[in-house]
């Protein structure tokens, strides 16, 4: 039982001396009970909800969320999960990559804001495409994407492979 009090009692301890050091400048405060205590334990054991909220009470703290732009990227391996999803793309670019040409489409769902990067055969084509003849407008997919599965052979093993390729869905 003596160690949990202990341990307690560090927390306690550390959290006032947070509290009254970070009244003024909440990083210093940090700094200065991590440098106060021995091997910096003291601010180790006081939580994550603690700091947090003295930063905040602080006004010292930002959201991640405002470095970005509020759109999340969708794994490359993650596609299919917009098969039959209705979907707008709103923008899209082509950019040159290590890889070859790809395109960056912002992507809106009914609960999602994505942002989707492709370099296939199937969106990124249909978009090149698109691009060539001067089209921006935002594109609605009814049926969001189509899924092409198919096997092929790895010219530098000469094995067969499965793959798959995605498009936009333009079926009605």
């Amino acid at each position: 039982m003596a160690p949990a009090t202990n341990t307690r009692a560090n927390a306690q301890k550390a959290g006032k001396a947070l509290a009254k050091a970070t009244r003024e400048s909440p990083l210093m405060g940090f700094r200065e009970v991590a440098s106060k205590s021995k091997g910096g334990n003291q601010l180790a054991e006081i939580g994550f909800g603690d700091i947090l909220k003295q930063l905040e009470a602080a006004g010292e703290v930002m959201s991640a969320a405002e470095l970005g732009n509020g759109w999340g990227l969708l794994g490359s391996k993650e596609k299919g999960r917009l098969v039959g999803v209705p979907l707008v793309v709103l923008s899209y670019n082509i950019n040159d990559g290590d890889n070859g040409e790809f395109a960056s489409l912002q992507v809106v769902t009914n609960t999602e804001r994505l942002i989707v990067n492709d370099g296939s055969t199937g969106i990124f084509q249909q978009l090149k495409d698109l691009a060539e003849e001067g089209e921006t407008r935002a594109i609605y997919c009814k049926h969001g994407l189509r899924r092409s599965d198919y096997t092929y052979t790895d010219p530098k093993t000469k094995e067969e492979k499965e793959a798959t390729t995605f498009y936009l869905d333009t079926s009605a």
